[in-house]
């Protein structure tokens, strides 16, 4: 019953009580009413504790809940608790037989550092030994380096010389040694090649063992010649040697500049008698870097300046008229008109070349002749402008160094043999240039000695030497320059057979000198003249060196007569015709005596010379062979004044045709002489 609903009953109940009239039942009913009233009160306090159950119902149901879900986490904690006892089982095994192992493993490890304390011991013993082997080792290593030292000990190496293919190593050895160096006498080799790496002109160096020590010994000492040119001499020693050396040149170098007294033997530098010991912190100049010719007993080829460092690398064969242009270049100078012949077309690297040049008021007297060679440019200057019978063909020259990657055997034959195409149209011919020859004092002409012809006859040709004195020009050139070359021959060569003197030395300012004119220690520029043409020069004079012209060289310069009076002047000529003693020469070939010519060779005496031949065919020496070839060519020669006959020149010729050569035939007997003498 609600609450609403007792507060009626009693309402109900009080309404009854007033209406009936007994006092009794009104004390009754109030006792009823207080027992209700008290019931009632119970009863809403009964009602709000229920209330309070439900509430107290919906929190318990919620504790179920939870309980529900703490059963649930305590059922998988246990299961998890289970599962974790497993593990944990499982791992105590493992944990058992890890602790197994490891006893065995300690028990292992006992017995391997016993074993490790014995191998100790033994090790010790053994490295004892492998110390007195290492020991050993060196000494042999000593031994074998001073074995190839001592087998080396004859060895020279030359670097520098060019490379030819089919070429015979020793062959050219020795003509280097006797052009460079000027070493006459025989030398003996065991063995010369090339070998190691491309160097100096792209080529391998060359190695020469020598039979004879005092011969190596000679070309050390004569290996000074070498300075300012592209070769270098070395003696050879193994790789560690020469290593430990390239170490000790700047020492050895600082300790001369410091007025020391150094000696370098093999590997070992001493200074004042005390031996100079290497440390790894030595510091080797860039300069040494890779110069294995750079010490005692070794040729320096790169010069050094005052700083220490070396001077940059010179262009060989550089001179005043190598331009080092190429077809892309132009030279522009007011007034001035240039001429070039390049080597190359174009090129990254410029070398060689040739240039003319001249006031543009004289290029209509000037005019280029075009040739094949690269070695010389060819122009014409007209008569017009000397006021002379015949123009005047100049030829620019610039011949290559000898060894060098740019020389060639055939540059002084193309040189020959357009000067001769020229000569036959042309009287008054000149070369000027650098011909890279040196040739010291000798004799450009031939000599006759009166009924006997000299050894070297190139060609028949008139001798013209006699019309020096014509002209009062010596016979005997100065030169300031006492070396010659193999270049140097070829160009003297040339000039006797083919009637052309050398100017240097003899005309004008430099008559009395021969002056220097490449790097002031030598002669390779030259100005070379028919002799018809000697008659106009004036003056020849070597001018100061001027880097304006060249790196190393001195410009020549030539003055040539104007006018034909000029020319009566400057001759000073010896018009006797008795007293001159005029030289015997043979007549002109001519070909109806072909016959006579043959039969007048002495068959008997060409047989004697060849049974002479046989005899000492098998050790014949120089002279010998000169010998048999003179003889041979007096027997020409003595058919030939028979046949032609001979005549005596006297007074100043004036010669308008060319001197007639030998027919086919005659020149094919004098250069086979020639051959003889060349592969003499």
């Amino acid at each position: 019953m609600s609450l609403k609903e007792t507060a009626a009953l009693l309402a109900e109940s009080r309404k009854i009580v007033n209406q009936s009239k007994e006092d009794d039942s009104y004390v009754l009913l109030n006792m009823i009413l207080k027992i209700v009233t008290t019931m009632d009160n119970r009863m809403q306090k009964i009602e709000k504790g229920v209330n309070k159950i439900d509430e107290l119902k919906t929190i318990i149901t919620s504790v179920v809940a939870r309980v529900g879900d703490l059963e649930k986490t305590v059922h998988d904690v246990k299961l998890k608790n289970s599962e974790l006892e497993g593990s944990i089982e499982g791992i105590s095994n493992v944990f058992d037989e890890v602790n197994n192992i490891n006893k065995e493993y300690k028990a292992k490890l006992q017995n391997l550092s016993s074993k490790f304390i014995q191998l100790e011991n033994a090790t010790k013993f053994e490295i004892g030994k492998l110390r007195v082997e290492n020991e050993k080792i060196e000494k042999l290593k000593s031994n074998i380096l001073d074995l190839q030292c001592r087998s080396m000990k004859n060895n020279l190496i030359f670097s520098g010389l060019a490379y030819n293919k089919n070429e015979n190593c020793e062959a050219k050895l020795r003509n280097f040694i006797y052009e460079e160096l000027q070493i006459e006498h025989h030398i003996e080799f065991g063995n010369v090649h090339r070998f190691g790496k491309i160097g100096r002109n792209r080529a391998k160096p060359i190695v020469a063992r020598f039979i004879y020590r005092r011969d190596l010994e000679c070309v050390l000492q004569k290996a000074f010649r070498l300075r300012g040119k592209p070769f270098s001499i070395n003696e050879q020693f193994p790789a560690e040697v020469e290593a430990r050396r390239k170490k000790l040149y700047p020492v050895m170098k600082q300790a001369k500049q410091d007025g020391n007294q150094v000696s370098l033997i093999r590997d070992k530098l001493f200074i004042n008698g005390e031996q100079f010991e290497i440390t790894e912190h030595i510091d080797i100049d860039d300069q040494h870097r890779g110069h294995p010719n750079g010490g005692f007993r070794d040729i320096m080829m790169t010069p050094a300046n005052t700083n220490g460092r070396p001077y940059k690398r010179q262009r060989s064969g550089s001179s005043p008229i190598e331009t080092k242009t190429d077809d892309v270049d132009i030279i522009d100078l007011p007034g001035y008109e240039f001429r070039m012949k390049n080597r190359k077309k174009v090129s990254r690297n410029r070398s060689g070349g040739i240039t003319l040049g001249y006031k543009l008021e004289h290029a209509n007297k000037i005019k280029i002749l075009t040739t094949d060679s690269q070695f010389v440019l060819w122009f014409k200057v007209s008569s017009d402008l000397l006021d002379i019978d015949d123009d005047i063909v100049f030829g620019i020259v610039y011949i290559p160094p000898e060894y060098t990657n740019y020389s060639s055997q055939d540059a002084y034959s193309q040189l020959e043999n357009e000067y001769i195409i020229f000569s036959d149209n042309y009287k008054y011919v000149s070369l000027l240039g650098d011909f890279n020859g040196r040739t010291a004092d000798d004799d450009d002409f031939v000599i006759i000695h009166n009924d006997k012809h000299t050894d070297n006859i190139t060609d028949f040709i008139e001798n013209k030497v006699y019309m020096l004195d014509e002209l009062n020009i010596p016979k005997k050139r100065k030169s300031l320059d006492r070396v010659k070359n193999g270049y140097g021959k070829r160009l003297l060569d040339l000039c006797k057979g083919n009637n052309l003197f050398i100017v240097n030395g003899r005309i004008g300012d430099d008559r009395q000198y021969g002056k220097l004119t490449c790097r002031n220690s030598s002669i390779v520029d030259y100005c070379i003249s028919s002799v018809e043409l000697l008659k106009y020069f004036t003056n020849f004079h070597v001018l100061d060196f001027c880097t304006l012209y060249s790196d190393v060289h001195s410009p020549l310069q030539i003055t040539l007569a104007s006018t034909k009076q000029d020319v009566v002047n400057n001759q000073c000529l010896n018009t006797g015709t008795d007293t001159c003693n005029r030289p015997e020469n043979i007549k002109k070939w001519d070909n109806d005596k072909i016959v006579d010519f043959q039969n007048g060779i002495d068959v008997e005496e060409i047989y004697a010379l060849i049974e002479d031949i046989n005899k000492v065919e098998s050790n014949m020496d120089k002279n010998e062979m000169n010998l048999i070839v003179n003889n041979m060519c007096d027997l020409f020669l003595d058919s030939a004044r028979a046949t032609f006959g001979v005549t005596k020149t006297s007074g100043l010729k004036k010669y308008k045709n060319k001197p007639v050569k030998l027919d086919k035939e005659c020149q094919l007997t004098v250069k086979t002489r020639q051959a003889l003498i060349d592969n003499d």
